[in-house]
């Protein structure tokens, strides 16, 4: 119903934000925080599809998960642990680096890409949105060229 009424009323450009802010209150709790957006949430939403070969294998991050997109910003669980575990378990985001970032996750992209102590570069072999398109078996760079 909501995105009916945003499709109608809404200019396109104006949508996501607005979407986003209806979340963050429909949403809104104490339980839960998204570090990227920084809503707080009564829970994250569902994501992820039913597989039995995930599921038997136990893959981490993989299948149907019932705490795992946020509704405002719609990163998934596995994207706020690595970004949790950069900023909290790393020095990433305090040195001086070269960083090669391959299948880039845009929330994690997002917060890397202006950093100034990062010298960022996002690749990936179909992604038409990244800096180069390049083959993870065939790296365009010499050794060394990334931290």
């Amino acid at each position: 119903m909501v995105d009916d009424l945003l499709g109608k009323l809404v200019p396109v450009r104006l949508r996501r934000g607005l979407r986003q802010r209806i979340n963050r209150i429909r949403h809104f709790g104490g339980r839960n925080e998204c570090p990227f957006c920084g809503a707080r949430l009564r829970s994250f939403l569902p994501f992820g599809l039913h597989s039995e070969v995930l599921a038997r294998e136990r893959v981490v991050g993989g299948g149907r998960r019932l705490n795992a997109r946020c509704p405002v910003c719609e990163s998934i669980d596995r994207e706020r642990l690595l970004w949790l575990y950069l900023k909290h378990r790393t020095d990433v985001l305090a040195q001086s680096l070269r960083l090669l970032h391959v299948a880039p996750e845009q929330p994690i992209r997002a917060q890397l890409q202006d950093r100034a102590n990062i010298a960022y570069l996002s690749a990936d072999l179909d992604d038409d949105d990244v800096m180069v398109n390049m083959d993870i078996t065939r790296i365009a760079y010499p050794d060394g060229s990334f931290d």
